[in-house]
């Protein structure tokens, strides 16, 4: 989507990373409670608040916090 790119940079895309931690859990026990961290790059004038804005709807959509 054109509104969160900036054609100045390369890439001119914003940056995405998840990441899931289960803490001090064992591999094969589920864990008590799962920590997600997401962290956006945002690229200058490309919608931060509408980006974001959008991943918490979608986690509310799925019964996150």
């Amino acid at each position: 989507d054109k509104r969160f790119q900036n054609p100045e940079f390369d890439p001119p895309i914003n940056g995405f990373n998840m990441v899931i931690n289960d803490g001090p859990t064992a591999h094969n026990v589920t864990s008590a409670k799962t920590v997600c961290k997401i962290c956006i790059r945002i690229m200058p004038d490309a919608c931060l608040e509408e980006a974001v804005e959008i991943v918490l709807t979608r986690a509310a959509t799925h019964g996150l916090d």
